[in-house]
């Protein structure tokens, strides 16, 4: 946890989320496994109403050279999950966006999420590392508020993206 902290330090404002609370609600920051090109969405989506949704998947930090994900629609059920195709993406940090389907530019809703796709190279632990800082800012007083506990758990993925397997 030490980690977070200097990596907190450095830039605090880009972990600060951005808050919108939008037609269908929020996406949850997660760790999610990157097998073969898809990745399961489930530990993002665990709240939100079976629907089809657009979204885009942008390398972070910003300014990566990474792969990008333009749009992508996502039909998400609860009862039964399915992998999603996300193409040349490799293993890393990506905000993921949901997309206005309904507007000519698909415009941003302002709903996002940090998710790690766990690569071939990172180690298998991140998942249940992040779950347990999860865990943890449970356990802070109700008063605090949801911006610091979302700073916190990004700083944390962060922190677990650039850990690799020795």
């Amino acid at each position: 946890m030490r980690a977070v902290g200097v990596l907190f330090s450095r830039q605090p404002e880009r972990y600060v989320p951005t808050l919108s609370r939008g037609r269908k609600g929020n996406l949850h920051d997660a760790v999610v496994k990157l097998d073969n090109g898809h990745v399961d969405l489930s530990p993002v989506f665990k709240n939100a109403e079976k629907d089809v949704y657009l979204l885009n998947f942008l390398p972070l930090p910003r300014g990566r050279s990474a792969a990008s994900l333009s749009s992508i629609e996502f039909h998400w059920d609860p009862k039964h999950p399915v992998p999603v195709a996300t193409g040349s993406l490799g293993g890393g940090l990506y905000q993921v966006n949901l997309l206005e389907p309904e507007t000519e530019e698909h415009e941003l809703t302002g709903i996002e999420a940090w998710v790690f796709l766990r690569g071939p190279g990172a180690p298998e632990e991140a998942a249940a590392a992040f779950q347990e800082a999860v865990a943890l800012t449970q356990q802070w007083e109700k008063e605090l508020q949801q911006t610091a506990v979302r700073t916190f758990l990004r700083t944390y993925l962060e922190h677990l993206a650039t850990q690799e397997t020795p």
